[in-house]
């Protein structure tokens, strides 16, 4: 995820996007694949040895999941999107600008968890 990060931010061009989106995108979805794997573990557990810390890590891998789904549709959006037209252009910068909010609505959401009391007395000595 971080090379998809850090080439993303480098492109000087759309097309360079998306070629980086082609490239990379079985990578991001290996990532999905090990984040689902990881995320029905949790339930099983979650289910198992209910408490607030597996409960608070439960609520963390959510929060995963729907950033990686915000990263598949931005990869499908770039890869799929005709940007050769400044119509094309226009409905993928549109549609980019609403999945870019999605993201940081779902960052700050997790940051203002682990900010909070809730997520700091979850895991005790004991947990």
């Amino acid at each position: 995820m971080k090379k998809w990060a850090d080439d993303s931010n480098a492109a000087t061009s759309l097309e360079q996007l998306k070629q980086i989106a082609i490239d990379e995108g079985p990578a991001l979805d290996l990532a999905i694949q090990h984040n689902k794997k990881s995320t029905k573990l949790m339930d099983i557990v979650k289910a198992s040895l209910p408490s607030s810390c597996v409960e608070s890590v439960s609520i963390i891998y959510k929060m995963v999941s729907e950033d990686l789904a915000v990263e598949v549709e931005m990869k499908n959006l770039t890869i799929q999107s005709d940007i050769s037209t400044a119509e094309g252009l226009n409905r993928f910068n549109g549609a980019l600008a609403k999945l870019a909010a999605r993201e940081h609505a779902i960052v700050n959401e997790k940051n203002a968890y682990e900010g909070s009391v809730a997520y700091r007395n979850a895991c005790g000595v004991n947990d």
